[in-house]
């Protein structure tokens, strides 16, 4: 018995016309801190997606003006 994913396990990417998910120029500002400007993102039924960068770099800001 296998527990987890393995490769292969989710959709098949190469049928999905569309993304589910697309986030275009989403900037966010905190008074006159700007923390995000302009970011773009497509995320795709059964896709990973991870948000990296320095501490400070609009990380979670980013993920709060996406998800609320």
């Amino acid at each position: 018995m296998t527990d987890g994913l393995r490769l292969g396990d989710g959709p098949d990417l190469d049928d999905v016309e569309s993304p589910p998910l697309i986030v275009e120029g989403v900037s966010v500002r905190y008074g006159s801190t700007v923390a995000v400007v302009g970011a773009d993102l497509e995320a795709y039924a059964g896709e990973f997606i991870a948000v990296t960068g320095h501490s400070g770099a609009g990380k979670s800001s980013l993920l709060w003006a996406i998800g609320g």
